[in-house]
């Protein structure tokens, strides 16, 4: 991908850490960001991002992240399989919600963690549509609307996930909403040979990682 944006920065000091700490993870994690086209950083109208510093010409690398510093479903470990002893089969979407759920719970100890860090808290997605239902002033202008019917349809998934999940893995409903968040608006799926099961809120056919 390409950009030409530019941006003066001012971030606070506890931004600067946390994105100090997620440059540091990525280091260590052969992350590679080329740094001499792009910085981190904050608009003067305060959006946090991947600014350029100059012209990036089309095609051009910005960064690179191996395969096995992508939180997906294939790079996770063993857990499904514990979760699916218990629970019977889950498809790739519940699963990295569960995954991002528990990892959030973990806080320091995740090895995701300084990652984690970097990204938006429930109470950031405040103007998510999903988080309209407890804002009355939006949820009255699409109350009735298939826009309604479909935040409604994803958060009973959500809630029927945890009920699921939770009386054999101790985590939290809100975990599990924050993980909705970042997912669906931080992942990218790929194509699978063979579907998966289907989900409310994935294409039956791909499958979903986090990066």
């Amino acid at each position: 991908s390409s950009s030409t944006s530019s941006s003066s920065m001012s971030m606070s000091s506890e931004e600067e850490v946390m994105d100090a700490e997620l440059l540091a993870w990525a280091e260590k994690n052969k992350c590679a960001l080329f740094q001499e086209n792009v910085r981190v950083g904050e608009s003067a109208d305060g959006l946090r991002g991947l600014y350029a510093t100059k012209f990036i010409p089309r095609g051009g690398l910005i960064f690179s992240v191996p395969r096995t510093s992508v939180i997906a479903c294939e790079t996770v470990g063993t857990l499904r399989e514990e979760i699916e002893y218990k629970t019977g089969p889950i498809n790739d979407v519940e699963f990295m919600l569960v995954y991002l759920a528990l990892e959030l719970e973990k806080g320091e100890e995740s090895e995701w963690s300084a990652y984690i860090k970097s990204l938006p808290t429930v109470s950031d997605f405040h103007l998510h549509p999903l988080m309209f239902s407890q804002q009355p002033e939006y949820w009255t202008v699409i109350q009735g609307t298939n826009v309604a019917w479909k935040l409604v349809g994803a958060l009973q998934s959500i809630d029927a996930l945890y009920h699921r999940i939770s009386p054999y893995i101790r985590l939290k409903k809100r975990d599990l909403l924050w993980a909705y968040l970042v997912l669906t608006t931080r992942s990218i799926s790929k194509p699978q040979d063979s579907p998966s099961s289907p989900s409310p809120s994935s294409p039956s056919s791909s499958s979903s990682s986090s990066s």
